[in-house]
């Protein structure tokens, strides 16, 4: 929801979706004089241009990854990682950290069709953060001891992450996110 709520109110996002079109390779075709903004041309005319924020389809479901090669993205995370340990228990409680931070990372990521298979999720369409979790350029990771009182669940955690999306590459379509 948190995603969701980023693409449909951040300027930026408004920007990228308008502008995020290129022009497909051998596409000899010179739409001149149309009117159209980018996103119209991709809609008006997609088998001659191509629209880079396009949900992506697994199965019979739609993911919308903010941070996807095709806009030439990555991403940089900072992640609080809070328990109910004490500092240093970590890898001997509840799961080592690094099991912990793979299931983070792939729920993070679109799931791959098989995955999706397995667990269906409920939505038909999704907001997620990472088209892919090799997109991760950078990963900070910081522990400390959760000041909740304990609950019945005890190895539950808060997260606070921080994501910081890098411009690999600079394009007319995502100069907006500069």
């Amino acid at each position: 929801p948190q995603l969701k709520q980023l693409w449909e109110t951040h300027d930026a996002l408004r920007l990228l979706q308008e502008r995020a079109v290129v022009e497909r390779p051998g596409n000899s075709t010179v739409r001149v004089g149309h009117g159209l903004a980018p996103r119209g041309l991709a809609d008006a005319y997609p088998q001659e241009f191509e629209y880079l924020a396009m949900p992506i389809r697994v199965g019979c479901k739609t993911y919308q990854p903010l941070v996807r090669q095709s806009l030439h993205l990555c991403a940089e995370l900072s992640i609080l990682f809070l328990r109910q340990d004490d500092p240093g228990a970590l890898i001997s409680q509840g799961g080592d950290l690094d099991g912990r931070l793979k299931t983070l990372l792939d729920a993070l990521r679109m799931p791959s069709e098989q995955e999706q298979t397995a667990n269906p999720p409920p939505e038909a369409s999704l907001f997620c953060l990472l088209e892919n979790d090799s997109l991760v350029s950078r990963l900070d990771i910081r522990t400390d001891r959760l000041l909740f009182p304990a609950t019945e669940h005890q190895h539950e955690v808060h997260l606070v992450i921080e994501v910081s999306v890098k411009v690999l590459q600079i394009s007319d379509y995502n100069l907006c996110l500069l």
